[in-house]
Order: structure tokens, then C-alpha cells, then sequence
């Protein structure tokens, strides 16, 4: 499995790309240029990070819950619950993975 770091990079020539260009080039055909070698690359959500993704998001659901229950105060709740979806939302570009369109 690739790093965060080497999925965020053109497969052929090894450009860099922001979060924003990647969850781009997802939402669209899925095929994105590379502006520095002009080749194809593909670009997709795995399926296995988009599991991940979502499990750990109800997991901070399921977690809130219990932390109601025990009585902690909602302003406590509201803060965690903040700062892990904060953390959630830096991570939703890493389940875009970029590999060499077969061209």
C-alpha cells in the first residue's frame, strides 16, 4: 500500500498535488494530466480507505453516544466531537489514489 505522501504524486514524474486537485480530479472522470510530464493518471477512491474513513467517523458517533450517557458535560462533547472531525475532514483527500493510466 502506498504512503499518504507517494499517493499524492503524479505515478510517472512524482509532481506533488494538493488535497483540493485530488478530490478534483476524483469528483470528475477520474482522469487528471499531469502539468509537469502531460501524461494520463488515474484517479479513484479505494474503497478500502473510504471503509476506513467511514468507520472511524461512526466510530466518533458511537463514542459521543456513550459520552452522553456517562454524563459528560455537552459542551465537552462539543469540543472533542469538533476537533475530531476537524481531524476527519483533513483526511478525506487521502482516500483518493492516484496510479498510471493504462494509455
Amino acid at each position: 500500500m502506498k504512503t499518504r505522501k507517494q499517493a499524492s504524486c503524479c505515478p510517472w514524474c512524482g509532481a506533488h498535488y494538493t488535497q483540493m486537485e485530488r478530490c478534483r480530479a476524483a469528483r470528475k472522470s477520474g482522469h487528471l494530466q499531469c502539468p509537469v510530464c502531460g501524461r494520463l493518471i488515474h484517479a479513484f477512491r479505494s474503497g478500502k480507505r473510504m471503509a476506513a474513513f467511514i468507520s472511524l467517523t461512526v466510530a466518533m458517533c458511537v463514542c459521543d453516544f456513550f459520552l452522553l450517557q456517562a454524563g459528560v458535560p455537552l459542551v465537552g462533547i462539543w469540543v472533542l466531537t469538533a476537533a475530531l472531525a476537524t481531524v476527519l475532514w483533513c483526511f478525506r483527500g487521502w482516500t483518493v489514489v492516484f496510479e498510471k493510466s493504462p494509455s
